[in-house]
């Protein structure tokens, strides 16, 4: 029997998350945000994101997906008949060890403000509040650890108290409500 194809094997582990709890979540987004594959072909779109870039499902994207070690960064996206200049959230999909795509969230911009019925603004601690933006930036525990230099175990005890206190239950709720609320 032959090797399996190895991005066969991206494409349903990626399809299977795209079939999963995730896209209710992102679906109620007010900005745009889209999932592209590993070769940054975009596989899913939410409205916002349509209502941007028009409708780019298998289209490679690959200037618009930023890097997948979660950072955000400015970059120039096809918008209509030209281009914009985008500063785009990202983080990695992943299913186990591998990478199987990759979430991009424009942040800022006019799409920010079709939010409607915001929530107050919760009352966070200072450490919370840097927790949520390295969350939002799709930062890992270890990323969050070494970036606010303490222990892994410290800061997924700052993340599980933020999901707490923000009464959510996955970092995904947490950076959704977020981002709806303008709180980063």
């Amino acid at each position: 029997m032959p090797p399996a194809d190895p991005t066969a094997t991206r494409l349903r582990a990626l399809e299977q998350l795209l079939e999963g709890p995730l896209l209710g979540s992102l679906k109620l987004l007010p900005m745009p945000a889209w999932i592209a594959d590993v070769d940054g072909v975009v596989r899913w779109m939410n409205g916002a994101a349509v209502a941007l870039l028009g409708v780019k499902l298998g289209v490679r994207l690959r200037r618009a997906a930023a890097p997948a070690g979660g950072e955000t960064r400015r970059t120039r996206v096809p918008v209509g008949n030209g281009t914009s200049v985008l500063e785009l959230a990202s983080s990695p999909l992943r299913s186990g060890k591998s990478i199987v795509g990759v979430l991009s969230i424009v942040r800022g911009g006019p799409a920010r403000q079709v939010a409607r019925g915001k929530e107050p603004r919760p009352r966070l601690t200072p450490r919370q509040r840097e927790v949520l933006e390295l969350l939002a930036r799709g930062r890992s525990t270890r990323q969050i650890a070494a970036d606010l230099k303490i222990a892994e175990e410290t800061a997924r005890n700052h993340v599980r108290l933020l999901l707490t206190e923000l009464r959510v239950h996955t970092r995904l709720e947490a950076v959704v409500a977020a981002y709806r609320n303008d709180w980063v």
